[in-house]
């Protein structure tokens, strides 16, 4: 089977990455660009611009979620501009169902909740 065009246990691996890549980040109590965890993914290559990443990132968010952990994929930001959360996080948080009237404030509670 495959996972986005990769198979599973390749698509496995790259989860297990990115998720060493940001915890430690979190637990830092740091943000990190998109672009500075891709390298650090081995399993799979791709592009930071690459939807696949974002597809990536997104899996692992409601398993820290539902865990009381918060969304890991927080502290994963976009490296140009403005900083603001990697494409698809607020697609993510309606999905679970959470308030997105004011997204500024989910944000920062998703990242205090991944620093703590």
């Amino acid at each position: 089977m495959t996972v986005h065009g990769f198979p599973d246990a390749l698509w496995a691996s790259a989860n297990e990455e990115a998720k060493g890549v940001l915890m430690p980040v979190a637990h830092a109590r740091h943000i990190i660009a998109d672009s500075d965890v891709v390298p650090q993914i081995r399993s799979i290559s791709f592009l930071a611009t690459d939807r696949r990443f974002f597809f990536l990132l997104r899996e692992m968010s409601p398993e820290e979620y539902r865990g009381g952990r918060g969304m890991l994929e927080a502290v994963a930001v976009r490296k140009a501009g403005d900083h603001e959360p990697v494409p698809g996080f607020f697609d993510l948080v309606r999905g679970l169902g959470l308030n997105v009237s004011d997204t500024d404030h989910l944000w920062n509670q998703q990242i205090n909740k991944v620093h703590d």
